[in-house]
């Protein structure tokens, strides 16, 4: 998971706080598939969501953008370069936080996917030994 860049520092003196924006890497592995909004993942968002309506949802459409607050307190003397490192890993720690978060939705989703499949396979080969006994006990009568 590559860290965004920041994009902008917004630092205003008189009221004594400095603002960083970023926005996540264009080569995030999840940037690229939300963004592409290939048919697949929005049905497999689309699934997720009804099975689990607490687990937070990417919404389509939308661009992330997170943003870090330092404020300096009054008695504190203002330092705009220390304003701006405390603002930086306040946006980068939001950053981290929601993309751990669509990192284990893609887990999730992953691994009820696979639960489905080997289901399915146990399913399918029940099936198939049922109907070929059946099969064997047509042959011997």
């Amino acid at each position: 998971m590559r860290s965004p860049k920041i994009n902008k520092f917004v630092v205003n003196p008189e009221k004594r706080t400095v603002v960083a924006i970023a926005f996540p890497h264009p080569l995030d592995i999840l940037n690229e598939l939300y963004t592409a909004k290939r048919d697949i993942v929005v049905i497999a968002d689309n699934a997720m969501a009804k099975a689990n309506p607490d687990v937070p949802q990417y919404n389509y459409g939308t661009e992330y953008k997170f943003t870090g607050i330092a404020k300096c307190m009054p008695e504190d003397a203002f330092d705009p370069e220390f304003g701006k490192e405390l603002a930086k890993h306040k946006a980068l720690y939001k950053y981290h936080e929601v993309m751990c978060k669509q990192y284990d939705n893609a887990i999730y989703l992953l691994m009820k996917t696979v639960n489905h499949l080997v289901k399915l396979k146990e399913e399918h080969m029940d099936a198939g030994a049922l109907e070929a006994e059946a099969i064997l006990h047509a042959t011997k009568d």
